[in-house]
């Protein structure tokens, strides 16, 4: 079939027009945060709340509540910092949030934490694709006319530093109920990419809600007195302790209860 130049002109320049228009609708999503490959890895928390129905005793999801223009969501990230930090915990994010939708959080600093950690791992001969670390989330759903609690979620995450530190965003899907602060499920996954079709969107503001006290701190140094030497190991200048762990393996072929009791004395 021949082509004479001014259809192939008229072409190119339409292919041309084809592939802007799709690189300027690909540039609008990534600068509005809703798709793409971020620069470095980020904390997509996606909470869902859930109630009882007295009806049935079963739970429903109250997720819906987050759409109200009255109700917020303080949230708090922290993270258990590698024996290279001097401090324990560091704070990754604290922020307020409205809307119904993920959470984002971008922050390099987890990324920095995780390299800490598999470095550790290395040192330590453990394979870091097998070995995890530790985040603190807390968030409070309140409604800010009334200025009382709704939901509350106040637990632990376990996720894996070498996926962080490969450039993988963790994904948190967190289910809570307003009767108690600990999550009724949590699920992690990790992806290179962040595709969400919205988000919840944060506030510059304070929120006065709650007062954060420090009661009791326990420390390895408060237990010397109290412990023989050998329970303790200084490492880069952090006083270490022993922990009892048990593990209760059940090595039939079917699932079982098991019921495990340690005594410490005292």
């Amino acid at each position: 079939m021949y082509t004479n130049w001014k259809s192939r002109k008229f072409l190119a320049i339409a292919s041309l027009f084809t592939v802007a228009a799709i690189a300027s609708a690909s540039y609008a999503l990534v600068s509005l945060g809703l798709i793409g490959v971020p620069s470095y890895p980020q904390i997509v928390i996606n909470l869902e709340f859930l109630k009882k129905d007295p009806s049935t005793g079963k739970f429903v999801d109250a997720s819906g509540i987050l759409n109200s223009k009255d109700v917020m969501v303080e949230l708090q990230v922290n993270a258990i910092a590698p024996p290279t930090e001097s401090d324990d915990i560091i704070t990754l994010h604290s922020g307020v949030y409205a809307g119904k939708g993920p959470i984002v959080i971008s922050s390099p600093l987890f990324q920095n934490l995780s390299r800490e950690w598999v470095s550790v791992y290395k040192s330590r001969s453990i394979n870091a694709s097998n070995a995890y670390s530790g985040l603190i989330i807390r968030a409070i759903a309140f409604n800010t006319t009334s200025r009382q609690m709704i939901f509350q979620v106040y637990d632990s995450i376990s996720y894996s530093p070498y996926q962080v530190a490969n450039g993988n965003s963790l994904f948190i899907t967190i289910q809570a109920e307003n009767s108690t602060a600990k999550a009724v499920s949590i699920d992690t996954s990790y992806s290179k990419s962040v595709l969400l079709s919205s988000k919840a969107e944060e506030k510059q503001i304070g929120i006065d809600s709650r007062v954060d006290k420090l009661v009791a701190q326990i420390t390895p140094e408060n237990l010397t007195s109290y412990l023989p030497s050998d329970y303790f190991m200084n490492v880069n200048g952090k006083l270490y302790m022993k922990v009892p762990v048990m593990i209760a393996n059940n090595t039939a072929s079917t699932n079982n209860r098991i019921v495990a009791v340690l005594l410490t004395g005292g």
